[in-house]
């Protein structure tokens, strides 16, 4: 049961080879010649220029909008707390490097009661993971579609309508396993990753070019979010279409070019494409006037000028918190806001 150390695992990993595998393809279990390296070759499964540029822009979606990291932010007591626990998370995200990249290495050399033990662990961190996912999937759907229908439902009846969606929500994960088995074999990390990159992109760019530049404006957003999931879900449907060949049989793989494409580039192409598209959509159209936008950019935080009340297209209305102080804050609803508007 004992490895040696860091360099002894490196050393054993190479010939940590499975005996049987699922196509009986020999090579398929030989590990990757870059195993222990981040700089890999631009043709390599995890190119460098693709690790660093493709898997920063999956990082803004997941970091800034996904609605698992944000639910949590929106918690906080105020600003400084939610700062102050984004900055812990990130710190966080360096262990996993130590709680799972390296015991994974070390549960291919053991034998298998250490490697089901290892796999035990993982699948604990797993469900974790879900339970927030379905969490924060439940609260859009009764928060943001169920009641656009029933205006005046009760908390009850929110409370049951999210556990039936989670139960919906379960039932889906566990009809699509077969399928992404078919698809992508054993694979799952890389399948989670693809599906990030071919649908996250859009959501970024239009994040970032908002927190950036005052002149993107609503259609603009609108256009850029749509043509990139567009053209995502191209991609995404397309190759899936196909069944990927085992490792030996790579040569013989007859799909497009477009859909060999590197999931890590393909996310970096993406995000230029929606860029572009919100930037010359913002252009073309009528942009938002000064008085609802100064001090909301990066580079005009500090304006004395920052709205308060920030009208939307869809009639509702949000007050911007820039106060620490939770004591002398007032509560704000849009009641609130057509009682002081004259008619």
């Amino acid at each position: 049961m004992k490895i040696g150390g860091l360099q002894q695992v490196r050393t054993l990993f190479p010939y940590a080879i499975a005996n049987t595998t699922l196509h009986n393809t020999t090579e398929c279990g030989v590990p990757n010649e870059n195993y222990f390296s981040l700089i890999r070759p631009f043709d390599a499964d995890l190119p460098w220029f693709g690790l660093i540029f493709g898997s920063a822009v999956v990082s803004v979606w997941y970091w800034s909008c996904d609605q698992v990291i944000v639910q949590r932010t929106l918690a906080a007591k105020n600003l400084t707390h939610a700062r102050a626990g984004c900055l812990f998370a990130g710190i966080l995200k360096f262990l996993p490097l130590f709680l799972m990249i390296f015991p994974g290495m070390v549960a291919r050399i053991l034998f298998p009661a250490i490697r089901g033990l290892t796999l035990a662990c993982m699948i604990a961190a797993l469900m974790s993971s879900l339970t927030s996912i379905f969490n924060s999937s439940s609260t859009i759907f009764t928060i943001d579609i169920w009641q656009r229908f029933r205006k005046n439902a009760h908390d009850w009846e929110l409370m049951i309508v999210g556990r039936v969606f989670v139960m919906i929500l379960v039932a889906i994960s566990i009809l699509w396993i077969p399928i992404i088995r078919a698809a992508q074999g054993s694979r799952l990390f890389d399948y989670i990753q693809a599906v990030q990159s071919f649908l996250a992109p859009p959501v970024a760019a239009c994040y970032l070019l908002g927190v950036l530049w005052k002149r993107i404006n609503e259609e603009g957003a609108f256009w850029g979010l749509m043509s990139g999931l567009f053209v995502g879900m191209v991609r995404f449907i397309w190759e899936y279409s196909y069944t990927t060949m085992p490792c030996q049989l790579e040569h013989l793989d007859k799909r497009p070019s477009i859909i060999r494409f590197n999931f890590l580039y393909f996310s970096i192409l993406l995000f230029l494409i929606s860029a572009i598209v919100t930037i010359v959509v913002s252009l073309l159209t009528k942009p938002i006037p000064d008085k609802y936008i100064s001090g909301l950019t990066a580079f005009d935080l500090d304006n004395p000028d920052r709205p308060i009340e920030i009208p939307t297209r869809s009639g509702c209305m949000y007050k911007a918190n820039t106060d620490d102080n939770d004591e002398e804050q007032q509560p704000y609803s849009f009641e609130d806001h057509i009682e002081k508007t004259p008619p």
